[in-house]
């Protein structure tokens, strides 16, 4: 066997945990996005070629990534690396956040998370680990500045160290006082700082740390990688290392913000079949919608839907077949079932999107921008054909084929209220979200938010926590009450039964 495919194969094995030829499927071994993403690390460090996701489901076996990585590594083995600047222009995302936290200033544009953390902590090892995961993740020091043009741009300021700023809580009602102060608190966007972190002793043994990051550096996810992160400093008792130059992660997406920048995302032929598309779509309605205010950003969630190992395996199994993965499946169940709901056979639904290649780039700064799965339920006859067309469409966004859902509304030149035409509808799907605890003198929990916001009517949400899947549905107090959501969760539940029989049947 060539030493390289050799190699290769090592990568595989240390990825999926099992054995594979070299004419194996990935994804039908058990593969998905997220040990998709650690292929491509290793791939990475291994041969030094950068990969994009969407060449694993172009090349889903070894044998045919080979031929990728030699093909790749032939066309120019030494060509230099060229220090990126330290500012960048804003992603699409990130410019809608700005041109809207600037008219609105509200806690709506800041996340703020908190880790409870159990047993005696170390204030000046804690201090050091925030400072290191700091200089990881320096996205967070950066400011948003604008130009003599008043365009928008990001800039890492080295010296600009946010500290700790250490809480006591005396008593139950301080804590819960200091909880409320902390879930409405307001970062703006031309401060001098986009991000704060606070640490809450409630006692010795009980502590809560909290980070409040402006949207525009941050989403969900990645405010939760930056706690994790520095979980992972202060039990590693790492140190800072006082460097002044942008680190790689933040260096990749500056990368990215440059490329997405200067490159047309469309030919005039793909402009006018967007335009097309909006021009034909119209809102999805459904039984007893409440609709009052398409602004509006109070938000709760339904029961938890749990899909445990069994179901979630035949659905993995369902997905593979389509060189697909869970993402795609979960994302087919909800718009089956929203076709089913509301009587309407074309659905369109709104999801963040990512187009970075690896696992590291899911990092601060992580600012997807929100893609548009436009699917006529008349046109398939199956789940596992839905399924292939939902990979069909992401693997182009992977591709650049497909225009972000907010360049859409840019080109239309909608008003701003309808920022979310044509659906009123996001479906979100996170991996690989369990955090364990790991130190006998400090026991770090889960990070959760402690404020919610939801900027559409209502959503889906899939959180898979190793072999366990839990959904649920969020949705606007103003759109829905729970009485409705839940009959909802309960139809849903029914419904993906009801799927998952007709598949192993046939």
């Amino acid at each position: 066997m060539d030493k390289r495919l050799e190699i290769l194969l090592g990568i595989y094995k240390e990825v999926l945990g099992t054995e594979l030829t070299a004419d194996d499927n990935f994804f039908v071994m058990g593969g998905n996005s997220i040990s998709a993403s650690r292929l491509l690390m290793g791939i990475y460090k291994e041969f030094g070629v950068d990969i994009e996701l969407y060449y694993v489901y172009e090349h889903a076996t070894p044998a045919l990534m080979m031929e990728l990585i030699d093909s790749m590594t032939a066309v120019d083995e030494s060509a230099e690396i060229n220090e990126l600047p330290v500012k960048a222009p804003l992603s699409y995302a990130q410019t809608g956040v700005w041109y809207e936290s600037i008219l609105e200033h509200n806690e709506r544009y800041t996340l703020c998370t908190c880790t409870e953390i159990r047993g005696k902590i170390d204030k000046e090892r804690f201090s050091h680990a925030v400072e290191r995961a700091e200089e990881i993740y320096d996205i967070v020091k950066s400011r948003i500045l604008t130009d003599e043009n008043c365009n928008p741009y990001q800039q890492v300021f080295f010296d600009n160290i946010i500290p700790v700023n250490y809480i006591q809580a005396d008593s139950e009602e301080q804590l819960n006082e200091i909880f409320r102060k902390e879930a409405v608190t307001v970062i703006p966007i031309e401060g001098e700082q986009l991000a704060e972190f606070d640490l809450i002793s409630a006692g010795e043994d009980k502590h809560y740390f909290i980070t409040k990051t402006h949207h525009i550096i941050t989403d969900d996810r990645s405010a939760k990688i930056f706690a994790y992160e520095v979980k992972r400093c202060y039990l590693n008792n790492e140190k800072p290392q006082h460097r002044i130059t942008v680190s790689e992660k933040t260096a990749k997406f500056y990368g990215y913000c440059i490329t997405e920048k200067s490159h047309e995302v469309l030919s005039s032929e793909e402009k006018a079949e967007f335009t097309e598309l909006i021009r034909t779509s119209d809102f999805l309605h459904l039984p007893d919608e409440g609709i009052m205010d398409r602004s509006c950003i109070d938000g709760q969630g339904s029961k938890k839907i749990i899909f445990e190992k069994e179901k979630l395996d035949v659905l993995r199994n369902m997905c593979a077949e389509a060189n697909a993965t869970l993402y795609h499946g979960f994302m087919a169940l909800f718009i089956m079932f929203l076709s089913k709901l509301s009587q309407q056979k074309k659905i369109a639904i709104g999801t963040p999107f990512s187009q970075r290649s690896k696992e590291d780039f899911d990092v601060m700064g992580l600012m997807v921008n929100l893609e548009m799965i436009s699917i006529d339920i008349e046109k398939y006859s199956s789940f596992s054909e839905i399924v292939s067309e939902i990979q069909r469409i992401t693997v182009k966004y992977l591709d650049r084929k497909y225009i972000p859902f907010s360049e859409i509304v840019r080109m239309l030149g909608e008003p701003r209220e309808k920022m979310y035409l044509p659906f009123h509808i996001l479906y979100n799907y996170l991996e690989n979200e369990v955090t364990d605890s790991e130190a006998d003198d400090a026991l770090f929990g889960r990070t959760d938010h402690i404020n919610i916001s939801v900027n559409q009517d209502i959503g889906f949400l899939v959180k898979v926590y190793g072999d366990v899947a839990e959904c649920a549905f969020t949705y606007s107090v103003k759109y829905m009450n729970a009485d409705t959501i839940n009959t909802y969760r309960e139809r849903f539940v029914d419904f993906a039964e009801k799927i998952f029989r007709q598949e192993k049947m046939s």
